[in-house]
């Protein structure tokens, strides 16, 4: 088989040649040149560049590397101009190197003489130099007022950036007129409240999430929309600001207009009330603002395990306004008209029940209760201190857990046992507790109608309740009238804890939680051991009786009542009364006289006349 080779001159004005039997394998001719080892006379190949080229001459020389044994040239050479199928053109596109411009051909080779002919290509190009880009233009400064394109009820007031600390930063400074050159873009800067103004906030949030965001735009697009924050509070001034954050476009040449502002409104005078909160809930935020005068009701929820021991409360004033005790995990609390600053104090205290009698053995496993008299309690204090055999002396207080005084009668045994701390032996014997709860009526009570009407109800009667170590509570005063009210305590004897309950003829109707215990002082430096032992002493509690508030309406009725009678507020018929009748108003129905007869008979009915 006879081989050819092609090559193509080098040229510095960008020019490349490629070529190759098929039009897949299509590569740039090398300086080398491109040997084709095949039996095929005939090669794909075109010019690319990236500038537009003429090609006005595709000259070339044959020559053979036969050692001269050929004297003819070696072969004859054939150049046709050549147009790429839809499919060649998919496959040259792919070829790497490829230029913008190209100039297609074939060249084939025939009457070779010589097994080795080399076909150097020299065309004659021109290639179109490239026209330079324009100069850009110099910068215009302009200018903007913006307080002309400000919405009612804003102004300019500054910019925005964020510190070291990633913090935002508000910078009061004056950026009502902007100036810049054409072809920056917007600052971030700010719009503030004017002085007289507000907007709901709220509404304003959840209208920022619903990405109906600021947007300064011109008369003919939208340019830049707000990527910042949506509203922040001045620290040197109550105001709300709006931040803008300047997007990548040219600013335009008439001035930006804002829109989707929310409209701020004249403000309304509002104090803020805080509310001071300790293991529960309200329906209400930590902090509102009221506007003056409105009324404010905020309902609580004790947390888990906690109870409202003293009602919530705040002071306006001087007077100290307590909430409605619904239950005690429940309160309600309610402001006719708020016109101050207030804070609402409402702390709730951990709750727990008391244990149901029960099996004395379960109940005080791992504990020693003991119920001593005065001089019991007086020489068992003399034996904290022990001389053993030892000659060592013990402090055994640190086996006592606690000495209360409890108020209630206590269940005990009736032998008498060893007081015994840990498991040192004090040698004073007293009574053993034998059940934890101890449960004790306080006596039952009617509350009597006093007027005999509405008055003797709410909201005209109230009631509060004393209730002994726990303090005052409101009741209804609905649920107590007429009806026989009991109370009674059931007491932990071990941690003091106490449950109160009201019951009426419906059944339990108030619970309250507590502790009803006085702690008595006693030295002690640990309470490391398992082995403990309470010392508690029972006395009487003729001092702490519960009682009854109950605060009445004056009835305001008539001195002479005697002679006139009680008003009644009734609409009668005067032919079905008797006796002495005088009328507030008077209705003529379907009576037949004249306006001045009317007139008569209401001014004597209107002051009294007596009828049969």
């Amino acid at each position: 088989m006879a081989n050819w080779t092609i090559k193509f001159t080098d040229r510095t004005d960008g020019v490349t040649m490629f070529g190759d039997i098929s039009v897949p394998s299509m590569k740039p001719v090398p300086e080398a040149g491109m040997n084709i080892n095949t039996a095929f006379t005939t090669t794909y190949c075109f010019y690319t560049s990236d500038n537009e080229f003429t090609v006005n001459d595709n000259t070339f020389t044959v020559q053979n590397d036969d050692n001269g044994f050929e004297e003819d040239g070696g072969a004859t050479i054939t150049v046709t101009k050549w147009t790429p199928n839809n499919a060649q053109m998919k496959d040259i596109n792919k070829t790497p190197g490829i230029k913008k411009y190209r100039h297609f051909f074939n060249v084939k080779i025939s009457n070779r003489t010589a097994n080795h002919v080399i076909v150097t290509f020299n065309p004659d190009i021109t290639v179109d130099q490239p026209t330079p880009p324009p100069e850009p233009p110099k910068p215009v400064e302009k200018k903007y007022n913006l307080l002309d394109s400000v919405p009612a009820g804003y102004d300019v007031k500054g910019w925005y950036h964020y510190d070291s600390s990633n913090n935002l930063v508000f910078d009061d400074i004056d950026v009502s007129q902007l100036k810049y050159n054409q072809g920056d873009t917007l600052p971030d800067f700010c719009l503030t409240i004017k002085d007289g103004y507000e907007y709901d906030k709220d509404y304003w949030s959840e209208y920022w999430e619903n990405e109906a965001s600021p947007l300064l735009a011109s008369v003919y697009s939208s340019l830049y929309r707000n990527i910042g924050v949506p509203h922040q509070e001045s620290v040197n001034k109550p105001a709300l600001w709006i931040s803008f954050r300047g997007g990548d476009k040219q600013l335009p040449d008439e001035l930006v207009k804002f829109s989707n502002m929310p409209k701020p409104t004249v403000a309304v005078p509002h104090y803020t009330v805080q509310l001071d909160l300790l293991h529960c809930n309200a329906d209400k935020p930590t902090v509102s603002k009221v506007n003056e005068g409105d009324s404010y009701t905020v309902n609580f929820t004790a947390d888990n395990g906690y109870v409202f021991n003293e009602p919530p409360y705040v002071q306006v004033g001087s007077e100290t306004i307590n909430a409605d005790i619904i239950d005690s995990t429940h309160a309600r609390l309610t402001l006719s008209s708020v016109n101050e600053n207030l804070t609402i104090t409402a702390h709730a205290t951990e709750s727990v029940e008391p244990v149901e009698p029960g099996d004395p053995t379960s109940e005080l496993a791992f504990v020693n209760v003991y119920n001593p008299t005065q001089k019991e309690l007086v020489d068992a204090a003399n034996a904290l201190f022990m001389n053993f055999s030892t000659g060592q002396v013990i402090d055994t207080s640190k086996y006592i857990i606690a000495i209360h005084k409890v108020f209630v009668p206590v269940s005990t045994d009736t032998a008498l046992q060893p007081i015994k701390f840990g498991y040192y032996d004090s040698q004073v014997n007293s009574k053993v507790v034998n059940q934890r709860v101890a449960k004790v009526s306080c006596g039952k009570v009617t509350v009597p109608e006093l007027y005999h009407n509405a008055l003797d109800y709410s909201p005209y009667t109230t009631v509060r309740i004393w209730l002994p170590f726990l303090g005052f509570f409101d009741l209804s005063i609905d649920e107590l009238s007429n009806k026989e009210v009991e109370l009674t305590y059931t007491i932990d004897l071990v941690n003091g804890k106490a449950l109160a309950e009201i019951s009426n003829d419906d059944g339990v109707i108030y619970r309250f939680v507590g502790t009803a215990y006085q702690r008595e002082p006693y030295h002690t430096e640990s309470l490391n051991n398992v082995s403990t032992v309470y010392i508690n002493g029972a006395y009487n509690m003729a001092d702490y009786t519960p009682y009854l508030l109950i605060e009445r309406p004056i009835n305001l009725t008539p001195s002479n009542n005697d002679l006139e009678g009680l008003p009644t507020y009734k609409e009668v018929t005067i032919g079905e009364m008797t006796g002495y009748v005088r009328c507030r108003k008077v209705f003529a129905k379907d009576m037949i006289a004249t306006e001045a007869e009317k007139n008569e008979i209401e001014a004597l009915l209107c002051g009294g006349v007596l009828v049969d």
